[in-house]
C-alpha cells in the first residue's frame, strides 16, 4: 500500500486501516468488555431539551498544535460520513455547534447510549478541519509523515490520551510482496 497518505475516514485506505488509530482518536473509547468511556468528550452524551450534547475536552490540541473545537467534530463526522461511512451514520443526525459555546455539539435527537457506540469507531475519529491526507494530523499517541518510500510515526508529546511508548516507528514501502516477504 502507499505510504503517502494516511486518512482514517477512507475505508479503502489499507494504511489508515492499520495505523489510522496511531494518529487520531475518536470522541469515545470501548474497552474489551464493551464498556464505553470519553475520550475527546469530556463526558458521555447527555439527553438535553436541545438534544443529544456532547461536550469535546477544553484544552485538545493535534500532533501538529492545531486546537480542536466542535466544529472539527461536525467537520469530522461529516467527512467520514462522505467518504464511505454513509451507513454507519445512517441513524446519526447532522451534529450541529451552538453559538458561543466553541465546545458543545449537538446531536440531534439520537439515543446518547447509542451515540456513543457509534463514535467509539475508528471512522468516526476527528480530525482538524484543514486536514491532509499527505500530512496527516490528529490527537493520537503519535504523529505521521508520509513521503513515497516510508511513514515515519513518531511520538506525540500533545497525544490527548497520552503518548506513545515509543519514540519511533519507520514503515518501509516494499516494492512487491516478494521483497516484503524476504525482509519479515
Amino acid at each position: 500500500w502507499s505510504t503517502r497518505t494516511i486518512d482514517p475516514h477512507d475505508l479503502r485506505d489499507a494504511g489508515a486501516a492499520l495505523f489510522a488509530s496511531a494518529i487520531s482518536d475518536p470522541l469515545y473509547a470501548m474497552d474489551s468488555s464493551g464498556v464505553v468511556s470519553p475520550a475527546l468528550a469530556e463526558a458521555l452524551p447527555v439527553k438535553e431539551s436541545r438534544g443529544t450534547v456532547v461536550h469535546l475536552r477544553l484544552g485538545l490540541s493535534t500532533a501538529r498544535k492545531k486546537n480542536l473545537d466542535a466544529k472539527d467534530v461536525v467537520f469530522s463526522i461529516e467527512r467520514a460520513r462522505s467518504r464511505g461511512a454513509a451507513a454507519i451514520f445512517v441513524e446519526v443526525p447532522t451534529p450541529t455547534t451552538i453559538k458561543n459555546e466553541p465546545h458543545t455539539v449537538v446531536f440531534g435527537s439520537i439515543d446518547p447510549h447509542k451515540l456513543a457506540r457509534i463514535l467509539t469507531l475508528p471512522i468516526s475519529a476527528i480530525l482538524p478541519r484543514n486536514f491532509d491526507p499527505s500530512v496527516p494530523d490528529g490527537t493520537g499517541p503519535f504523529r505521521a509523515d508520509c513521503s513515497d518510500k516510508q511513514l515515519v510515526l513518531t511520538r506525540n508529546a500533545l497525544a490527548a490520551r497520552g503518548p506513545a511508548f515509543l519514540d519511533r516507528i519507520d514503515v518501509t514501502r516494499a516494492q512487491d510482496l516478494a521483497t516484503s516477504l524476504r525482509q519479515f
